[in-house]
């Protein structure tokens, strides 16, 4: 019923818990025996000092129902006759009551590095963990900050390599959150846990590089600058090959479309062997990113085809590669054509293997599937193909005919040319013409 008292009693609560930690840590210093809180608390004291921390924080799964019960409480005794009096009256009410919240989010997060000193850190303390970093992160308070990052040290040091990598997978996921404000802090939290663990860190790196160049990418401001805060605690941690020199030119959007390609083709020269990776990775993504990202992530695929020999891939890898272009094409050029013709811009530059190998898949695409939505695509794609190798597809395509006209008189001229027998893809000898066929 009483907001500030029940603060109060919070900034108490957590001070108490901060100073037995403490006292604890102090006499396991000179202890011939080795002890922690966890071994003088005991398992179940432990966490309910850890979640009641994490709870008058504000910031983890309950903050909003703590904050919204506070609130209602301050409405309430407002409003009530014989309630709390203030010398200001309601706003200095409200302003005192905020005032002593963030002391005691502080206090909190003081408490919390004490405790967490531990030889290792519970399984189950990793979750929670990490829902309040990820909301402080993003906090304009620096104190809060200063005294978080205390507390991350004594958490990673503990754990196993498991869980950080379960903290990592965690952390990268939300960084792509629709809530810019909220995937901020848990990509800046990404960052703190590269800085401290280093090289234990175990990367994905075809999600770590498409996470970076997505950033690059982002419309906010804030976002551009965590990606170069990212590149540079990969580089130290060795995660890298190189350093890449990205200056704060990439936070000006004038410079943001060159600074991500210039980047992208730097990253597939360093890892040409993650290319079909990389490319499925960031395909995948696409489906789940809000709009105003499409265009930057197909920007920053181009760079990545160059890395590709059709021919020499699997086969089913390469056909993948180009239904993905494809479809890119068909759901995107009206917006994005910029974006959508750089593809082809760069599967054209691969030199005429690729395009021959592309303009057999085309045939292959409609002899199997003579669909509306097919041809659509096709057609789209086979313009801007088009568009980029004149010369090179006229080659191609006479050497096509001629295969088609040779399979023509293999049917005695009567019938429409067996396309998989023009693709040289036959096992045996071409279907035998019906009566009544003409090309």
């Amino acid at each position: 019923e009483h907001p500030i008292l029940a603060n109060r009693i919070r900034y108490n609560v957590s001070c108490w818990i901060r100073n037995l930690a403490n006292e604890v840590n102090l006499v396991a210093k000179v202890s011939i025996i080795e002890f922690d809180t966890l071994k003088i608390l005991g398992e179940e004291l432990h966490e309910q000092c850890f979640k009641y921390l994490l709870s008058v924080t504000q910031l983890g799964a309950n903050g909003k129902e703590i904050m919204d019960r506070d609130q209602a409480a301050i409405q309430s005794s407002i409003g009530r006759k014989g309630g709390p009096a203030h010398p200001q009256g309601e706003a200095g009410y409200v302003k005192e009551y905020l005032m002593i919240r963030d002391v005691v989010c502080t206090a909190a997060l003081s408490g919390l590095y004490p405790l967490l000193h531990l030889e290792a850190t519970p399984e189950s303390y990793t979750g929670p963990f990490i829902k309040v970093l990820g909301n402080l992160f993003i906090d304009s308070d620096e104190d809060n900050i200063k005294v978080a990052n205390k507390a991350t040290e004594v958490v990673f040091v503990a754990l196993s390599t498991a869980d950080v990598k379960n903290i990592v997978k965690q952390c990268l996921e939300m960084s792509y959150r629709e809530d810019m404000h909220v995937s901020a802090g848990y990509f800046d939290f990404l960052i703190r846990i590269l800085n401290i663990k280093k090289q234990s860190v175990e990367v994905d790196l075809p999600m770590f590089l498409n996470l970076v160049l997505y950033k690059l990418g982002h419309p906010l401001a804030i976002h551009r600058s965590q990606a170069v805060r990212f590149v540079h605690a990969m580089s130290e941690s060795g995660h890298l090959k190189r350093r890449h020199l990205i200056s704060t030119n990439c936070l000006v959007p004038s410079t943001l479309k060159r600074v991500q390609r210039n980047l992208s083709t730097e990253f597939s020269a360093d890892y040409p062997q993650l290319t079909y990776q990389f490319w499925k990775t960031a395909y995948a993504r696409l489906a789940t990113l809000h709009r105003c990202h499409h265009a930057s992530t197909i920007r920053y695929l181009a760079p990545w085809i160059n890395n590709m020999d059709l021919g020499r891939m699997p086969v089913a890898d390469a056909h993948d590669v180009l239904e993905n272009i494809l479809v890119l094409t068909d759901k995107y050029h009206d917006m994005h054509a910029e974006e959508t013709s750089s593809l082809w811009r760069a599967l054209a530059a691969t030199g005429e293997h690729n395009v021959r190998f592309a303009v057999n898949y085309f045939v292959e695409v409609v002899a199997r599937d003579r669909s509306e939505e097919a041809m659509d695509a096709l057609q789209n794609g086979c313009q801007l193909l088009f568009d980029h190798t004149a010369p090179v597809l006229t080659g191609i395509l006479v050497a096509l005919l001629v295969n088609v006209e040779a399979s023509l008189v293999a049917g005695g001229g009567k019938a429409v040319a067996d396309w998989s027998f023009a693709m040289k893809k036959t096992e045996g000898s071409p279907a035998a013409p019906e009566a009544g066929d003409s090309l």
